[in-house]
């Protein structure tokens, strides 16, 4: 096989199925790792008020988004061969998704003195309460 052939057949075989496989968790990927990058960002500012930032703690943020866009690919994989319909992308997603965002209200309450999470969480108890 020339190397014209090695390209058609990737074009024309393994990029779509790369494609169908991603296609619908691309917005969950996409989702965490806008969330895990402002957790960066948030995590940095707070981290000004009370410790210095190092290149450690950097790289392990780097490679916490690898490793959460890794386990929504294996949730997918598990999701399409032994439970189909169930989400379990979702849900592994919608966890990752739920732990950045906490952080990143403890981050934001840190940095400003405002404890939003009990805020939030003190409204959501008022409405399940009506």
């Amino acid at each position: 096989m020339n190397t014209w052939q090695y390209i058609k057949l990737m074009l024309t075989g393994v990029v779509p199925y790369i494609v169908f496989f991603i296609s619908p968790v691309k917005w969950l990927m996409i989702g965490v790792g806008i969330l895990t990058f402002l957790d960066l960002v948030t995590g940095i500012y707070a981290a000004n008020k009370r410790e210095k930032i190092t290149s450690q703690k950097l790289a392990r943020t780097i490679a916490k988004v690898m490793w959460f866009q890794v386990a929504i690919l294996i949730a997918r994989m598990f999701e399409l061969i032994f439970v189909p319909g169930i989400p379990v992308a979702k849900i592994t997603a919608g966890y990752i998704g739920l732990t950045e965002f906490k952080s990143n209200l403890e981050n934001i309450s840190e940095a400003t003195g405002i404890d939003i999470w009990n805020y939030v969480i003190d409204e959501i108890n008022k409405l399940k309460g009506k």
